[in-house]
Formats: C-alpha cells, sequence, structure tokens
C-alpha cells in the first residue's frame, strides 16, 4: 500500500491497481430484448408488437429473451414474473426462456430483469402485456344470456304448473266431490 492509499496487487495477470480517490463507474443499465414468442408450440409472429392477444385455445406462451450485453455473455442472471399469474419474481438464473401452460382466462404482464455484474438488479424491466380472451361461451354476455334462459326456463315451468292446475280445478277432475267417475 502506497503513502497515499493506493493499493497494489500482484497476478498471474500482471499488476492491479486501486485508486482510493477514484470513484467506481456504476454500470449502465443493460438493454433487453425480447427475441422469440411461442404460442402453442409456433412461432408468434407479431412479437413487436406492445400487447399479446390470445384466444382460449392458445393458453400456452414461451418467451424468449435476452440482454444486449455481449461481454458479460452467460455471466448475466435474469429473473422473470408474470404478473396476474406468479406472486414474485423467479430467479431464472442464466435460462433465456420460459413457458407458462394452461393460463386461465384474464389479463397479465409478462416482465423479465437483468443482474448487472456488481449484483445489483437493472433498474430496467422488459415488459409485454398478455391477454388471454374467454372461451365465446364463457363470456360476460353469453353468461347474462345463460341466467335470462335459465331464469325464463323457471318461469315457464312455473306459469305451466299454474296452468295445469287451473285447469284440472276447472273441469272437477281429480277432485273430492266428483262421484261420477267412481259409479
Amino acid at each position: 500500500m502506497a503513502p497515499d492509499g493506493t493499493l497494489f496487487f500482484g497476478g498471474s495477470g500482471g499488476i492491479t491497481v486501486i485508486y482510493p480517490d477514484v470513484p467506481i463507474e456504476k454500470e449502465p443499465d443493460i438493454p433487453l430484448n425480447l427475441d422469440m414468442i411461442l404460442v402453442n408450440g409456433g412461432i408468434h409472429n407479431k412479437s413487436e408488437e406492445k400487447k399479446l392477444s390470445l384466444s382460449y385455445r392458445e393458453n400456452t406462451v414461451t418467451f424468449y429473451y435476452s440482454a444486449l450485453k455481449l461481454e458479460a455473455g452467460s455471466l448475466l442472471n435474469y429473473a422473470y414474473m408474470l404478473e396476474g399469474f406468479d406472486k414474485n419474481w423467479i430467479d431464472a438464473g442464466s435460462n433465456k426462456r420460459v413457458a407458462y401452460s394452461n393460463l386461465p382466462t384474464g389479463k397479465y404482464t409478462f416482465k423479465v430483469k437483468a443482474r448487472i455484474l456488481s449484483g445489483e438488479w437493472c433498474k430496467n424491466e422488459l415488459t409485454k402485456e398478455v391477454v388471454v380472451h374467454p372461451a365465446p361461451w364463457a363470456t360476460p354476455l353469453v353468461i347474462v344470456l345463460y341466467w335470462l334462459v335459465g331464469i325464463g326456463l323457471v318461469l315457464l315451468v312455473i306459469r305451466l304448473i299454474i296452468r295445469w292446475r287451473t285447469q284440472r280445478g276447472e273441469t272437477g277432475i281429480g277432485s273430492k266431490g266428483d262421484k261420477s267417475r267412481h259409479t
């Protein structure tokens, strides 16, 4: 150690010098890229759109992502989350792929972040909105229609029962005072 606090380390690659009065530069955030999206095993061609819209049949989705920092290579770590499905961030390590299957109807936001070489998570995140639409028979309008048909059927059955009882009472069929049938 020098009198001004400078540190010298020797190694197989040469001498490393650390100057205590020089501030350490903070690493810039790493840009992230969504490389590819597979929907039910097929490539989704509209991956550049902000929102991924899926039908009820397209409930399996795979995201391929990467950080655009080539010098870091496989030293980068990732974490992802499907907001609305996952409760917490999932540490993916150096894995650059995540698959979700049997996604229920709903709105989600897929998020990815990278850990820089210093061990801190980058502030920027890659996000992609995901919407899984309900089956045609499970849309709110159709459910209301089911309820209306059900209520209509109940009212029809009640009306038929009332009409049947009224007709039975008017003709005297089945009444106790009708002796002509028993003779």
